[in-house]
């Protein structure tokens, strides 16, 4: 039967229909998570479940509908992340003591892995692969045009982020040391630039490539260099130095001539020291980083969280310590006067190593390893260019051949990313997760290697598509419920937050209190081995006796009850000890809450705040203010700026 055909989408049969449904879908959820600072807050999450069950769901029927009767060809690459997924799963379930934490990562993890499938197995046309590119570049380009909006004019912009619980869009504010610096849509420099070298490189490459019209050439060059621009207007130290690698590279991804690389060379070098002149002298922030770049021991940051990395690495080098447990674990390395807080390592491949061991680390990164190496023999293996035209007309135009200039443009780009990844823990931020499994997707398309071929067969087909149609829908089922707990938590976090920061005006607030411990609770209903939400409960109800003064033993019972349901789940927080020292100080049973306090400055003995709340406790009995001072001394050698403990040391000195 004939088929009717549009340009652009192509024939009007079912199964391309599909195909362009997969597309779509993919496309608007690149941007959509994109533009929601990168995903890595659970709201965005919900929402990224729903676009992963669609565009699974459309996959699956794509496949199916097909009439063809030639046999289903998956593409081996496909299965790589297969088992580094399964041995994640199996990690986090049967190893780590930090479920609850390794199940945010997992959840990125399963997202990426199905782009990942789909680039492989999907987009089955160079129009489908653009229209998921020019996405991309459409994001790039808009993260371009808000970098430049924050560093010229509105330093505090971010977009509005959709809260799916509440149903309306609210702004995050921007942390504080970041005002001053372009973020995009992400919220972070570092993640922005990272993810400016991911898309600018590539462009570049397609800007200086023998393969588009004149005027796509042009868009492509001056497009990339706004985005290798964005990196400098970010701040990133790393990422500048990785833009100086770029340039290098950049002749040889475009296979220039000899002459016309060193030219290139120089034109870029200039460029850059141009760009890097007038912003070291005409900006401060920029000058403080790169004197504290130039001093080595200013940078005492990522030093330490590599270091505490690499030492849980040592602590459990086969099978890692477990999915999620770099932060949780990070008391155990802390060195004294160090007082940041360490979610990440700041360095993707060893928190692998941390969090997943030797194991883990190779069933990751092998993967990527065998995918480049297969590239690069094929870039090699690709002639120089092609003549289009008429093949015996000697002027007929040269282009580079598609698989080369994939494999070139898409290839230096995640070069550069993974050199980032050296000095920042990107792949915890989902899109740039997605947009990593999506261009090594697209790599792999290009490596010539034999199809698994699968009959067509009914049984096959109903097989096949009731697993696909099974995934599609187990898994949102169980990612939504979950980013939806972790969701509550973040809210019900925020609010502690604001509790414990303006404690003098919200500590009569009986709505917000109700409001703060229904949230903690609905948190618990969807996830109640959520160790924190149960530590963060024990916390709000015992900060009751603020507001019910003759009811401390009661609150004081709940909240003992709500931090030992914490403790249940994993001994190692030192929240959750403190918070039961509180719960049993509300309940006059002063020993035991003594012991508590003290658990907690074992587990994290290089914890000034900890260190604090232990002198609060002796302080208030008259047999251990000698011990108070003790303590307040430790938590103040700590962390000399730690106020609260200056103020409590004076009030021990001076009763």
């Amino acid at each position: 039967m004939k088929q009717h055909k549009i340009a652009v989408f192509g024939d009007l049969s079912l199964s391309n229909c599909l195909d362009w449904a997969v597309t779509l879908t993919v496309c608007a959820w690149l941007f959509f998570i994109g533009y929601q600072l990168g995903g890595v807050r659970p709201d965005t999450m919900v929402f990224s479940a729903g676009f992963l069950g669609v565009a699974l769901a459309f996959h699956t029927l794509g496949l199916m509908v097909d009439t063809s009767r030639d046999p289903i060809k998956f593409n081996p690459l496909g299965f790589a992340f297969f088992p580094a997924l399964l041995y994640m799963i199996a990690n986090l379930y049967l190893l780590s003591d930090f479920v609850w934490r390794g199940r945010e990562e997992l959840l990125a993890m399963v997202q990426g892995v199905t782009i990942f499938w789909l680039a492989v197995q999907n987009f089955r046309t160079k129009n489908h692969v653009w229209m998921v590119l020019g996405s991309v570049i459409l994001l790039a380009i808009l993260g371009t045009a808000i970098g430049i909006m924050q560093f010229f004019y509105n330093p505090e912009w971010l977009p509005s982020v959709i809260d799916p619980i509440e149903g309306r869009s609210f702004r995050v504010p921007m942390a504080g040391e970041y005002i001053g610096r372009a973020t995009g849509s992400f919220a972070a420099p570092a993640t922005y630039a990272g993810f400016m070298l991911l898309v600018g490189f590539p462009m570049l490459v397609a800007g200086f490539s023998r393969r588009f019209t004149g005027m796509a050439r042009a868009f492509f060059i001056y497009a990339g260099f706004l985005m290798i621009g964005a990196v400098f207007l970010s701040m990133s130290r790393g990422a500048l130095v990785l833009v100086v690698v770029g340039i290098f590279l950049l002749p040889f991804a475009v296979r220039a001539k000899r002459s016309t690389t060193v030219i290139a060379w120089l034109l870029l070098l200039m460029l850059f020291a141009g760009s890097f002149s007038l912003l070291f002298l005409f900006n401060e922030d920029f000058q403080l980083r790169l004197l504290a770049t130039l001093d080595a021991s200013r940078e005492s940051v990522r030093p330490v969280m590599w270091q505490a990395a690499w030492g849980q690495f040592l602590d459990a080098p086969i099978l890692g310590n477990g999915l999620g447990g770099y932060d949780m674990l990070f008391e155990n390395h802390r060195p004294e006067g160090f007082n940041r807080e360490a979610i990440h390592a700041s360095n993707d491949y060893l928190e692998t190593l941390a969090d997943l061991g030797a194991v883990g680390f190779i069933l990751f990164w092998g993967p990527v390893g065998a995918i480049a190496f297969l590239a690069v023999k094929e870039w090699f293996a690709q002639p120089e260019s092609v003549r289009l035209g008429a093949s015996d007309n000697p002027r007929a135009k040269r282009r580079m051949t598609t698989p080369k200039f994939i494999i070139s443009a898409l290839g230096l780009g995640l070069f550069l990313f993974g050199g980032h990844l050296l000095m920042e823990s990107h792949l915890k931020t989902p899109a740039l997760l997605l947009l990593f499994f999506l261009f090594l997707g697209f790599i792999s398309k290009c490596v010539p290697i034999e199809r698994i071929k699968l009959p067509r067969a009914p049984l096959w087909r109903i097989g096949a598509m009731a697993l696909g149609l099974m995934l599609s829908v187990l898994i949102p089922l169980w990612a939504i419920p979950n980013s939806t707990g972790y969701l509550y938590v973040q809210n019900g976090d925020r609010k502690l937050d604001q509790l414990t920061e303006n404690l003098a005006e919200l500590k009569q607030d009986e709505v917000y209190y109700s409001e703060l411990i229904e949230m903690l609770q609905l948190s618990l209903a969807q996830m109640p081995d959520h160790a924190e939400a149960w530590s963060d409960l024990s916390c709000t109800v015992a900060m009751q006796d603020f507001l019910y003064p003759g009811r401390s033993a009661e609150f004081g019972e709940r909240a003992e009850a709500h931090a030992r349901s914490a403790l249940e789940i994993n001994e190692q927080l030192p929240y959750a000890w403190i918070n039961l020292g509180h719960a049993l100080s509300l309940q006059g049973r002063m020993a035991d809450a003594g012991e508590a306090y003290q658990r907690a400055t074992e587990i994290a003995p290089n914890r000034s705040d900890v260190w604090y709340f232990y002198a609060l406790h002796l302080n208030s009995m008259n047999a251990t203010r000698g011990e108070a001072r003790v303590a307040v001394e430790r938590a103040l050698a700590l962390q000399p700026s730690n106020e609260k403990a200056a103020d409590l040391r004076r009030k021990i000195l001076v009763p």
